[in-house]
């Protein structure tokens, strides 16, 4: 708390003269400041997050997508002949088949994410590790304002993310 002390001049008061006068109102003032200057980086910060938060889920949703087709490439590498794994896509959710009892399952997108793809729904990989074709899918928001891109080469059934 602050205490200033009024001394006797021309238009000071005599009874106040020498004595403290606390100054509250200016600590309230700048406290104030201080709140409206928080509520406002606040106010700027909250839309950026909310934007970050929803590229974290799509990015870390296709990074196990990236997983799963790595999965499922990598079990087609040591699969009898007569045996392939294989990835459907849906709208809402991708189902590994044939990848041995730890990875066969339906793995649904979280809530607000979608997944689209360019040609076929469906993708598996040959003996050698290729794809059956270049396919291109697609991880989304609903409004589709942000997305990234899982690309299966044919050439050589390496997985990337855009």
């Amino acid at each position: 708390m602050r205490v200033v002390v009024c001394k006797m001049g021309s238009g000071g008061n005599s009874d106040t003269a020498g004595k403290p006068v606390k100054n509250g109102y200016i600590f309230l003032l700048e406290c104030l400041i201080a709140v409206a200057i928080i509520m406002s980086m606040a106010t700027l910060a909250a839309p950026i997050y909310q934007k970050q938060q929803k590229e974290f889920v799509i990015n870390a949703y296709a990074r196990q997508l990236a997983m799963h087709l790595q999965v499922v490439r990598t079990y087609d590498f040591t699969a009898p002949k007569d045996k392939t794994a294989n990835i459907v896509f849906q709208e809402n959710s991708y189902t590994v088949h044939g990848a041995g009892p730890q990875w066969d399952g339906s793995y649904p997108c979280p809530e607000g994410i979608y997944i689209k793809w360019k040609r076929r729904n469906k993708i598996s990989f040959s003996l050698h590790g290729r794809g059956s074709g270049t396919e291109t899918f697609y991880i989304c928001n609903k409004d589709s304002t942000y997305n990234m891109r899982v690309v299966v080469a044919s050439q050589t059934g390496r997985i990337r993310l855009e």
